[in-house]
């Protein structure tokens, strides 16, 4: 079944915006990981954080069906 090119793109556009969030999120989470003074707790929060990312921008691209990378 084939989507309405102006439906895809609006679509494109809600993912381009997850993706900045997602993105933003990440570095903050990698940020963390990689002082070595942080806390344990935080560094388990932030590794979390890092994962959830990285697994709801895999999520999206799939949804729109893009390639992997």
């Amino acid at each position: 079944m084939a989507i309405d090119p102006a439906i895809f793109q609006q679509i494109v556009g809600v993912f381009q915006t997850d993706l900045d969030e997602q993105l933003e999120s990440f570095t903050d989470a990698l940020l963390i990981l990689e002082n070595p003074a942080t806390p344990s707790a935080d560094y388990e929060s932030a590794f979390a954080d890092a994962m959830r990312s990285a697994h709801s921008i895999k999520g999206g691209a799939k949804g729109l069906g893009l390639k992997p990378i």
